[in-house]
């Protein structure tokens, strides 16, 4: 058997073709800068290569299939590709299965109702670089309390923007898609995307206009979810914009969820003149404005609506309630008629029709059915006096700190105390 001999020529070729490693290949970095990320390249046993989970020294975190490379660096196979950290920008490396198992330890035994725990729990999430299971049990607390300030901190850190996709080059086009995707995303990802959008508008006037009237736009949309998520970056972006529009808003919007963001949004406005409207409203408005005013002025809580809210109890107190069951006749008397009618053949014998030149049936129908005497009464009830009077009450009890089950009587009674006080607060303003 013979071999045939290898020219020299190509071992050299070979050995050229073969990659050199070592650090010195992908340049050195300074401790705090950003990772590098190397090209998105497929190797072999990087889908078995442990999960690791590591926290660089300026708050990033890696998350992924990780291979230690020389000189201490790490390379890390992200959802956006592959990024590699040197050694001296690494702050912490673990591997995801043994946080995970911690996580499900602590998170044993919490109540849905008990945030206390829960804000802790988030708190080491955020520690120990769990990004999206953060999001999960912020989502827990800012649906119950949207304002709870330790989770809102959270929501909008490091280690929950990064779990959003990485912002366009475009600043018009990352702030239309920001406010789009904040839109339809859980609690806790759309105060993320809301961060992202106050930092695209920050010192920068124009850009600033440009998201006003966006938010203004968007107000006046049919879908409630957008309605309401205009308000609410109105209220973390620009409060005390659009003032007029979110009392519409507040006032007389179909969505509940949508009335509760416009009057927080109010709220947070801190506007007198917010508050002098809306007293205006209870005071001269008609009985749908004047209840969408006085749960708004709840909201609000502002001391200068005292004495628009005690003024509203007190005609209250002397308005005269129908008489309960008093008919409103006078409407004609009419007739319901609600029938089925059935065809069928009468007289008809198949076997003479077969043998007729002419087979004449006779068609008969049957009708069945109730025939109603109708009219229509109306009746006014005095419920809706005692409605209004629970909501000024509750508004009352809201804004002074006090007196949560007084009634009407109780409430006027204070006030006649009180007057003077409230009005020097309202004459102050």
């Amino acid at each position: 058997m013979k071999f045939a001999r290898t020219s020299p020529v190509f071992f050299l070729a070979l050995a050229a073709l073969v990659p050199t490693s070592g650090a010195g290949a992908a340049g050195s970095q300074p401790p705090g800068a950003a990772p590098a990320r190397a090209p998105s390249v497929t190797r072999d046993g990087d889908e078995d290569a442990p999960r690791r989970i590591v926290q660089l020294v300026g708050g990033h975190v890696l998350r992924g299939p990780a291979r230690a490379l020389a000189g201490g660096a790490i390379e890390v196979r992200t959802r956006t590709g592959v990024v590699r950290a040197e050694a001296g920008s690494i702050a912490r490396v673990r591997a995801e299965r043994e946080v995970l198992a911690e996580y499900a330890q602590l998170a044993r035994g919490i109540d849905a109702r008990d945030f206390v725990r829960r804000i802790s729990l988030c708190a080491w999430l955020a520690e120990a670089g769990l990004g999206s299971e953060l999001l999960r049990e912020l989502d827990v607390v800012l649906t119950a309390d949207p304002d709870q300030k330790r989770a809102l901190d959270l929501a909008r850190g490091t280690l929950a923007a990064e779990t959003l996709p990485a912002q366009e080059a475009d600043p018009a086009r990352e702030r239309a898609r920001a406010l789009r995707e904040a839109g339809r995303a859980a609690p806790a990802t759309r105060e993320a995307w809301i961060a992202r959008i106050e930092r695209l508008v920050q010192d920068d006037a124009a850009a600033r206009e440009a998201l006003r009237v966006a938010l203004v736009d968007e107000l006046g949309q049919g879908v409630d979810l957008r309605r309401f998520c205009a308000a609410r970056v109105l209220r973390r972006v620009l409060p005390g914009v659009a003032t007029e529009r979110l009392e519409a808003l507040a006032l007389g919007d179909r969505s509940r969820v949508a009335r509760a963001e416009a009057r927080r949004a109010l709220r947070d406005a801190r506007d007198p003149a917010v508050v002098k409207r809306l007293a205006t409203r209870v005071e001269q408005g008609a009985l749908k404005e004047r209840i969408g005013a006085i749960d708004t002025l709840a909201v609000v809580a502002d001391a200068a609506a005292v004495p628009a809210l005690a003024a509203n109890l007190a005609r209250l107190a002397t308005a005269k309630p129908a008489a309960a069951g008093a008919g409103g006749g006078g409407t004609p008397r009419s007739h319901f008629s609600l029938r089925r009618q059935v065809a069928y053949t009468q007289d008809f014998d198949v076997e003479i029709a077969q043998a007729a030149s002419i087979a004449d049936p006779i068609v008969a129908y049957a009708e069945e059915g109730v025939v109603l005497d109708v009219s229509t009464a109306t009746w006014q009830l005095p419920v809706v006096i005692e409605y209004e009077n629970a909501l000024t009450c509750g508004a009352l009890a809201r804004i002074v700190g006090e007196g949560a089950k007084w009634k009407p009587a109780e409430w006027l009674a204070w006030w006649e105390k009180n007057r003077a006080r409230f009005s020097t607060t309202s004459g102050a303003r």
